[in-house]
């Protein structure tokens, strides 16, 4: 076996490991599995989405934000759904993505970012209760994520990431006053 089919073979068998069933809305099951910090880190997708809503950043970015979401949103179903496996190659067990229904795309979109998980976090951004939580975790030496029992890595980095831009925003409210 060459490197590159050992390191192939490698990353199905995590895959595999990784998967579990997941109901689409179609109806169809497939399995899945989320993906880490480091394949978003990879490709240049850290969770953001609580610290911009604390900051109170507008989404957006243009057409060539767009386009590249898109690219991206393609990597990561294709990453995340292991069986059937997505490929525009066909082959057996393999679906073309164009064969996809639009709202399983999205679905697995917003499962794989943690969007409802995330949507649920969301009462913590700003405010008094983010401060609270913040001050607290610094006092017993805790991530804020942790003091919440967050256990996934990536939901427990977006939170920790909304955590330190509430820090910025009282550290700059203090400075000023």
């Amino acid at each position: 076996m060459t490197t590159a089919e050992a390191w192939a073979k490698a990353g199905r068998d995590e895959a595999a490991a990784e998967a579990k069933n997941l109901l689409l809305p179609s109806g169809i099951t497939v399995k899945a599995r989320r993906p880490g910090v480091a394949f978003l880190a990879a490709h240049g997708r850290l969770p953001l989405g609580l610290a911009k809503r604390a900051e109170g950043e507008p989404s957006g970015g243009g057409s060539v934000a767009v386009l590249e979401e898109l690219v991206f949103f393609g990597t990561l179903v294709a990453h995340c759904v292991v069986s059937p496996e997505i490929s525009t190659e066909p082959g057996p067990g393999r679906i073309n993505p164009g064969n996809i229904p639009d709202d399983d795309i999205k679905f697995l979109i917003a499962w794989a970012m943690r969007g409802e998980e995330a949507e649920r976090l969301a009462t913590f951004r700003g405010g008094r209760t983010m401060e609270t939580l913040v001050l607290a975790a610094k006092e017993f030496g805790q991530r804020p994520s942790a003091m919440l029992a967050i256990e996934d890595e990536v939901l427990a980095l977006n939170f920790d990431l909304a955590a330190l831009a509430v820090v910025w925003r009282m550290r700059s409210t203090s400075s000023e006053t």
